[in-house]
Formats: structure tokens, sequence, C-alpha cells
């Protein structure tokens, strides 16, 4: 009787934690096929004045390449300002720059180069550097030196902006990996969900994620007081920020940018543990919009997003829980029923997935679990390090990460 009462109680904490999952992925859905969003055409002489920002930090592998991929990004030079902000470095990244620009005196009209006393974290150097941007700039844009951006991104990034409910716009990723990884395709999966949540959301009013690999927001919208330096997921701080003022926080799915995925497991779970910790906080600032009537469907899209980041990862906790307590029972030779048996093959077909694509083996069914399971593990790891005190705003250079760039050229 014991066994089968925490087998129910499993599968009850196990449905719960599905349920908002499968709810917002049906609604996402149906919304990205209702999706009315259309780029505008615009002119050239008619694209928004554009302050670029590139934080940095340590980045002599990539800062040239990055620089030169930008230099051949289309956008009339006289309405294009050119701001790099650097943490502090402790390498040739500075130097890089500066050489740089010297060799290739015309690739942009308006170029500064800001060095920070101290590394704060990457939240408060894209603030300075916000907050440097000239009057006259009307879109600021953010892009991370890891990030490759596809032809003609920032005339499509900036025609978006000809239409007045735009606040804030986020390319799509698309990530790649070097060397194949069970890792790196869980990572995969992932992402394709994720992208999906935010286009869904992004037609039915506005995504509260973007990615600040590549983003832009209305001038008008940001002040000092806009993003929290002490919390990461900049980005996403920017999205609420542009919905909170009334416009609209879209992803375009034809704005692209590449980026690797970690190649080592450590690097990778580290990336996602600290972007978990940044939504979190940043969900939890703003809870006070959850399913707000007077937020229209945003709020809702907020709410639902608090649960499944705050909420769901501790009652996957309390069902694991419950699976360990009935496993131990039955190991004292308790009687098993059908339905305990049951609940075994669902903890083998779970639990087992997980596994195998940790140690780097995929079988047929396993990728949703497995994804599932890896996700709870990084929001749970966030939330205790949030607990403990401990803050991610500011991490290590992810190596692995450059050195698949370089070897991806």
């Amino acid at each position: 009787m014991v066994v089968a009462t925490l087998a129910t109680f499993q599968l009850v904490a196990g449905g719960i934690a599905a349920l908002p999952f499968i709810i917002h992925r049906l609604r996402v859905g149906k919304w990205a096929g209702q999706s009315t969003l259309a780029l505008p055409d615009v002119e050239p002489q008619d694209l928004p004045r554009m302050t670029l920002v590139i934080p940095a930090w340590n980045e002599e592998l990539l800062i040239e390449d990055k620089l030169s991929a930008l230099a051949q990004q289309e956008y009339p030079r006289h309405k294009l300002e050119a701001i790099f902000i650097d943490s502090a470095s402790t390498d040739n990244t500075v130097d890089l720059v500066k050489t740089w620009l010297v060799e290739n005196p015309t690739a942009f009209a308006d170029f500064t180069i800001i060095e920070m006393e101290h590394r704060l974290g990457k939240t408060a150097a894209i603030a300075q550097a916000f907050g440097s941007a000239a009057p006259s700039s009307e879109i600021l844009v953010m892009t991370d030196v890891d990030a490759r951006l596809d032809p003609g991104s920032l005339l499509r990034l900036g025609a978006w902006f000809s239409t007045p409910e735009i606040g804030a716009v986020g390319a799509t990723p698309e990530r790649f990996t070097v060397t194949q990884t069970s890792h790196g395709k869980t990572e995969a999966t992932y992402r394709d969900m994720f992208t999906i949540q935010r286009l869904g959301e992004s037609a039915r009013d506005s995504t509260p994620f973007l990615e600040g690999s590549l983003l832009g927001i209305r001038s008008s919208v940001y002040s000092d007081t806009t993003l929290d330096t002490s919390s990461n997921a900049d980005d996403a701080q920017l999205a609420v920020a542009a919905r909170l003022a009334g416009l609209r926080a879209i992803q375009d799915p034809a704005l692209i940018f590449r980026e690797p995925i970690p190649p080592t497991y450590g690097e990778h779970k580290e990336q996602k543990v600290r972007r978990a910790q940044g939504l979190q906080r940043l969900l939890w600032r703003h809870r006070s919009h959850w399913f707000s009537r007077s937020q229209g469907a945003w709020g809702g899209i907020m709410g639902i997003q608090g649960i499944m980041h705050l909420l769901i990862p501790w009652i996957v906790l309390a069902g694991c829980v419950f699976a360990v307590l009935k496993w131990c029972l039955l190991l004292t030779g308790l009687e098993m029923s059908v339905f305990v048996i049951t609940t075994l093959v669902i903890d083998g077909w779970v639990f087992g997935s997980w596994l195998l694509h940790r140690f780097g083996l995929r079988l047929p069914l396993t990728s949703l679990p497995a994804t599932f399971l890896d996700s709870m593990n990084a929001l749970l790891i966030a939330q205790f390090k949030l607990l403990s005190g401990e803050s991610m705003h500011m991490w290590e250079q992810g190596a692995g990460v450059r050195k698949a760039w370089l070897e991806e050229k």
C-alpha cells in the first residue's frame, strides 16, 4: 500500500510538471500559425540611426574576426555608431582592437572604445555602453563576440523599427557543434523547443526572452534603471522593458546568428545554469505581472514561464524523491503490483534516457525526457545557487566555444 501510494504521488508530480509545458507548446504552435508579423520594406535612407555595442572580456581569439565580420554588414555608415566596451580584459583584446582599427580605418565611420577599470559583468558593460550612445541614436543594438551574423542582419534588424509598435527585436540562433557530443544534441533539441516558444509568443504578443547574441531595442525605451547590473540575462531584461513600455518584443525567425554549442559537458552545464538563473531572477522580479489581465496575453506568457522556470523544477524534484523512496521500499521485499511495475517501466524510460544522453548514448524515444530532465536539473542548480547567495552574473570565459570557432574557421 505504501509503495503504491508513493508511486501515485510520483505520477501526479510528473503529470503536474509536464502539464504547463504541454499546454504552452500547443498554444505557441497555434499562435505561430496565425502570425501576422511581416518585415516592413524600408529604403536605406529611412533606416533609423543605430548604435552597435560589442561587449568583450578576454576575447583575443575572436575579436578581430568579429570586427571584420561586422564591417561587412550593410548599413548606412552615417547612421551607424559602433561602441566597443572592454570589461578590464587581462589579455591583448584591446590592443588587437586598436590595431585592427588602424589597419581598417574606413570600416566604421564612428567607432568608440570604452575601457572599464574593473570587471563588473556583461550587464554592467551593456548598461555603460548604452548610456554612452549618441543622443541621436534611435536603436541600441548589442552583439556578442562569439556570434556570427548572416549577411544583411543589421539592415533587417533596423527595418523592423519602422513599425511603431515594435520595441525590441532579437535574432534566432543556429547553433553548431564542431565535435558531435551527446550534450550537444540534447542542447540542440532544447534550443529548437525554446525557439518554437519564442516565435509563438512573438506572434501572439511579445516574448519575455530574447537572445543577446543579436538584439536591438528602441533607445526611447531604455533608461539608466532598465538593467539590473547585479544580474545576468540582460537580453531578457531588455525584452521585458520593451513590453512594459507598451511596445512589442519579438524574435525574428529569419534574423539568424550562428554560435557554437560548448564542446564539453562542464562548459555546457555552466552556461545553461547561468542562463537559467538570470531568467529566474527576472521572472521573480516581475511576478506581479504573472497572469495580469492588464498585460493581456503577455501577462499569461509571463505567468506560465514563471511557473515553468521557478515552480516546476521543485515539483520534478518531489517526484524524484517519491521515486527514490519507492525503490528503497521495493528493495526491502515489499510486494509489487501491476501498477507499481508500470511506474518502474516509466522510471526506466525517463531516468534511463537522461543517463544514456549524459554518457553519450542515444536511443529512439529518449530525446524528449533527456532534454526535459537536463533542463530541470539546470533550473534546480540555479535556484540552489540563488538560495545560497551565489550570483552568476560574472563568469569565466568559455574557452571551448572560442576554440570551436577557430576549428570551424
